[in-house]
């Protein structure tokens, strides 16, 4: 709210400056009011008043206001006991002035005044001026500031503190250059304490006010709301808008979102930050990933990981990423290629193919070489009927025998060969099915 007309403030500078003038007398002489040299600062709108208050501790002392830097008009002021009052102030009331105390006995002390015009408005701020959502049970705090007047906090329009809303404090304090403060204090917040609290600065009829909203809040886990499938495949000649994979998150207080490509941190750089000009991975303020379309590689491919993390707990979700590529089969190496069976075994024999890399969709088929021939066949071949159960994954495939005895299925030494392609390419891996005598042998 604006006035009609500006206000002109009054401050008023008390300074014990005085001293006394014959020799002591028993007792101590002195003023009542900022008796150690504290800064007394009166504000007054412009036509109103200001107030000295020259008391002493001697009610029979006489007592006087001075003005040293020009003539005093006492038609302006009114006088009740040692306390002098200036009315109808304007900017030619500035100045020095000079509270002077007489005893009987002749003993004199001194106390010099300044007064100064301020051409402040009124006005109030509370820090922080921004709405928060408090964790029950923790700390809260904002200080209301004003330039002059009265300052009052309110929730909810009940005027603070109140027998009514238990936990809340009130304090109030001055800060440098006159500010008035008043501060709203919550040790542990409780679901009661959310609502709207107001600050409310009053000076002769003129308000003015500021406001902010607190939801106190249980504690909730962390936990991911993704939309993106699990599984993307992006075309790199595909024109169109970067790549973003959707992290979207809940919990109180809110979590902490850290994305991982391979198991490595994504260095953290946010939409709209001059770092955007650099980086691959970008952040939105949605905790999303954008992977940039320009210069797309098979780096980009893999396998990333955001993670929600609070207090409370911690929730993830993998997303992986596969560009156009021909597969790539683990390659075992050595022992590692090779499987033992023996006669009369019950236990099923299984074969595993795992891609490390390779999209779009894989397509998996296994072969057998038959007899001594060596020729590889299809494991669905009727030949081997009823000795094979193919079970295939998106990145792998299985080829599993029966948990019966299997001896017709298999020669005594045979190969098994794994054959994976797409429409980029093609590699298969085989392995070793030796016959041993003995279960035991079956460790070596």
């Amino acid at each position: 709210m604006k006035l009609a007309m500006p206000f002109l403030h009054a401050i008023v500078l008390l300074v014990l400056a005085g001293g006394i003038q014959c020799s002591p007398v028993k007792g101590n002489f002195s003023f009542l009011i900022n008796q150690d040299l504290e800064v007394r600062r009166v504000y007054t709108a412009i036509e109103s008043a200001a107030v000295f208050n020259c008391t002493t501790n001697d009610l029979t002392a006489n007592v006087t206001l001075n003005r040293t830097d020009s003539q005093l008009r006492q038609q302006k002021i009114t006088r009740n006991g040692a306390v002098f009052t200036i009315h109808g102030i304007t900017r030619y009331d500035a100045g020095h002035y000079l509270c002077v105390a007489k005893r009987k006995n002749g003993q004199v002390i001194t106390r010099k005044i300044l007064l100064y015009i301020d051409s402040r408005t009124p006005s109030v701020t509370v820090d922080p001026h921004k709405n928060r959502r408090v964790l029950h049970g923790s700390p809260l705090k904002y200080v209301c500031e004003g330039n002059m007047g009265t300052l009052t906090w309110f929730k909810d329009g009940v005027e603070l503190p109140t027998d009514s809303l238990p936990g809340v404090s009130v304090f109030s304090s001055h800060g440098p250059n006159g500010i008035l403060e008043k501060d709203l204090v919550i040790l542990q917040a409780d679901f009661a304490h959310s609502g709207r609290y107001r600050c409310l600065l009053t000076l002769k009829g003129f308000t003015s006010f500021q406001y902010v909203e607190v939801s106190v809040k249980a504690p909730e886990p962390a936990s991911i709301t993704s939309v993106t499938p699990h599984s993307i495949f992006v075309n790199d000649t595909d024109s169109g808008p970067d790549v973003e994979l959707d992290c979207r998150v809940s919990g109180f207080p809110p979590p902490k979102i850290t994305w991982t490509k391979d198991g490595k941190e994504i260095k953290k750089c946010y939409k709209s930050h001059p770092c955007e000009k650099i980086q691959r991975y970008i952040l939105t303020s949605h905790n999303g990933l954008i992977i940039r379309k320009k210069n797309l590689s098979l780096d980009d491919q893999g396998v990333y990981r955001c993670e929600a993390e609070n207090a409370f707990g911690r929730a993830s979700k993998e997303i992986v990423v596969d560009l156009p590529s021909p597969p790539v089969l683990d390659k075992l190496k050595g022992r590692e290629k090779i499987v033992k069976w023996y006669a009369g075994q019950k236990k099923s024999i299984v074969f595993s193919c795992h891609a490390t890399r390779g999209a779009p969709r894989l397509r998996f088929k296994w072969f057998i070489a038959f007899g001594s021939t060596k020729m590889f066949v299809s494991s669905k071949n009727k030949f081997y009927k009823g000795c094979f159960t193919q079970r295939d994954g998106a990145k792998s495939s299985i080829l599993e025998t029966p948990g019966k005895e299997a001896s017709s299925c298999f020669a005594t030494r045979l190969q098994v060969k794994c054959s994976v392609e797409n429409d980029y390419g093609k590699d298969e891996v085989v392995y070793t099915l030796l016959e041993i005598s003995s279960p035991s042998n079956a460790r070596d």
